[in-house]
């Protein structure tokens, strides 16, 4: 890729607990040395809605999101919020605790990587489903699964997601009425 692209990174502060803060800085940094950058750092729902309706009058080639399955869902039902928005090009950084989007696309966690992919030509489109008014691109649970998942503790989630998945998944049977 010869030509200068600009990026929008919404980038949700509070995906891992912030631990990967490193890998999304230094996918940046590569993208900054030959491309416009424009950063944007999320603290709340509430403030990325608020982000997104800013973008929907900025002018950019593609749209990266960094954080986990949640941020990019979320991102992806926001950009079809606006006509400007729902036809962008869309990357991804994996910054979100279990990141099951970057398991499935088997998106290495290197920053070079990372960042060969986000300038590359080479793009495909995903079909999306839509379940009531939401979009969803990788998976959608409803009864156990679901309950499964609102039963994890957040910020037990943050330390250990895939040992307390396990364990929620085992006593469920056990805790769960029918």
């Amino acid at each position: 890729m010869n030509k200068k692209l600009n990026f929008a990174v919404i980038f949700n502060a509070n995906a891992a607990g912030g631990r990967k803060l490193k890998l999304i800085n230094k996918v940046i940094y590569l993208l900054e040395k030959n491309h416009i950058v424009d950063l944007f750092k999320t603290e709340s729902e509430d403030h990325a809605r608020n982000v997104f309706k800013e973008l929907s009058n900025k002018k950019f080639d593609r749209l990266v999101f960094a954080g986990g399955d949640g941020s990019v869902c979320f991102g992806i039902n926001e950009m079809f919020k606006s006509d400007n928005l729902k036809d962008k090009l869309v990357g991804y950084i994996p910054a979100g605790t279990a990141n099951i989007l970057q398991i499935e696309t088997q998106i290495k966690k290197k920053a070079e990587e990372i960042y060969n992919v986000l300038v590359s030509d080479n793009h495909k489109k995903i079909s999306l489903a839509k379940i009531n008014d939401k979009y969803f691109f990788l998976m959608a649970g409803v009864g156990f699964d679901s309950r499964i998942v609102e039963s994890i503790n957040t910020n037990i989630k943050k330390v250990s997601w895939k040992s307390n998945f396990r364990f929620k998944r085992f006593s469920a049977f056990f805790i769960f009425k029918k």
